[in-house]
């Protein structure tokens, strides 16, 4: 078969394609402007992102011949802060005696962390230790009397190969059998050497707070579960479990539904909304009868609670229904590990009543109708955790000391040893951080200074 000519137009390549035009505006749009900090008449902000406080305090240690002055701090603080990767500015200053026949003036900064187990014993981890020389000489001579000085915190440290951010000024401490202590401390060393009839050294030691900051990726939704999930379902997360029954030939279960923000990192300032939903799985209509194999005694028969009473016996006075926030504090000295758990925030709920497109998904049940739904079907709370003021510090991993945070869901039915129902508990991790998102009016005030 032959093959057709191509013709090609004048200006066209060699597929017979037009080329493209040359690129011009028809919108007469200028260049662009150049940077201001200030909005324009002709502009908006459509983003803002975390303004950073600038603090102007300066802290003052005064020594007998040697004094220390640190930039950058709370007014009238009594102990210096630093936060993460910050410039460490300030300037020793020496009395005019001290200053005479010096030979070495430098600053240290270090950091370490103490663990003890009852029966482990204690193992010191080091986790900075930063020299700043500021003078040096081999024979002694007058120095200045004023050294300005300036160096910028390391934000990881050597977990035994792997690197690790640093981890927050932090202590804590269990008596008791197996009693813990752990302890993360900084501190600041200015040493001078001078000669006299023999060498003699002079220090000031500046004990600091190392304090990072962090904040969530993005605010907490200000609504309710039930008022926001059909708008907003991408801001709620569930979880759920079973709650099994103590009769193992049970097909009755009740199944929880825990609904958290879906963010699942919370300031330690703010109150932590949650939704909780207990359902009957399957529903009383599709329950079997129990079966037991072995023969009715005539005297003692032993006949199964009815399905809708699991869930009526959490709703009474006698049941515990929680939510708390719990911190789990773990301590591994030369791999002897012990836990310890801590309550660090209550949950304060209500009932709320649930109707048939009132489900965790935020989609209609459509299998039974709210006239056919009991209240003994299933159950609803809404609710807020308030973290403790106890709290200053995030969780952190750091060589053998790990913090993390749950919330918890704890249920307990009346009469435990002879309930129809086993005590449950849900954990769910969280992470706790120390700031607000920016503009968050509803959080409950700055802490950890």
């Amino acid at each position: 078969m032959s093959q057709l000519p191509v013709s090609s137009s004048p200006g066209s390549d060699h597929s017979g394609r037009a080329p493209a035009p040359s690129y011009h505006s028809s919108l007469g749009i200028g260049p662009t402007p150049s940077y201001t900090r200030n909005v324009r008449p002709t502009e908006e902000v459509i983003a803002r992102g975390a303004a950073t406080r600038r603090l102007n305090g300066v802290y003052n240690k005064p020594g007998k011949l040697v004094s220390v002055s640190l930039n950058g701090q709370e007014p009238n603080c009594t102990l210096p802060m630093f936060g993460r990767g910050v410039l460490v500015e300030g300037i020793v200053t020496l009395d005019a005696e001290a200053a005479r026949n010096a030979l070495q003036l430098d600053i240290t900064i270090e950091g370490d962390m103490k663990l003890l187990i009852a029966e482990g014993g204690t193992i010191t981890h080091p986790l900075l230790s930063v020299s700043i020389p500021l003078f040096y000489s081999t024979t002694p001579t007058t120095c200045s009397e004023t050294h300005p000085f300036s160096c910028r915190l390391p934000t990881r440290f050597d977990d035994s190969g792997t690197q690790r951010p640093l981890p927050p000024t932090y202590e804590v401490n269990f008596p008791g059998v197996p009693g813990i202590r752990a302890a993360v401390r900084y501190w600041m060393t200015v040493r001078l050497v001078r000669k006299k009839i023999w060498r003699r050294k002079e220090l000031v030691t500046v004990p600091f707070k190392y304090y990072p900051r962090a904040r969530p990726p993005q605010p907490i939704v200000g609504l309710s579960f039930l008022s926001s999930i059909k708008s907003h379902p991408e801001e709620w997360s569930s979880f759920t479990s079973t709650i099994a029954p103590r009769n193992p030939r049970s097909n009755a279960r009740i199944t929880s539904s825990f609904v958290l923000p879906s963010t699942a990192v919370f300031p330690m300032s703010r109150k932590i909304p949650f939704h909780l939903q207990l359902s009957l799985d399957p529903p009383p209509s599709s329950l079997t009868p129990e079966t037991n194999p072995e023969p009715a005694s005539p005297t003692k028969q032993s006949t199964p609670a009815p399905a809708p009473t699991l869930i009526s016996s959490l709703l009474t006075s006698q049941a515990v229904v929680k939510v708390t926030l719990q911190r789990q504090i773990s301590v591994d000295v030369r791999n002897q590990r012990v836990l310890k758990s801590v309550v660090c925030g209550e949950g304060y709920m209500h009932r709320v009543r649930l109707s048939s497109n009132s489900s965790t998904n935020g989609e209609s049940s459509g299998s039974t109708s709210s006239s056919q739904m009991s209240q003994q079907d299933w159950a609803g709370w809404e609710g807020e955790v308030i973290p403790s003021k106890q709290i200053n510090v995030g969780g952190f991993r750091a060589a053998g000391l790990t913090i993390r945070d749950f919330i918890m869901l704890t249920l307990i039915p009346p009469n435990p040893q002879t309930s129809p129902l086993r005590a449950h508990q849900h954990a769910v991790p969280v992470r706790i951080v120390t700031d607000a998102w920016e503009g968050d009016e509803e959080a409950l005030g700055t802490l950890g200074n």
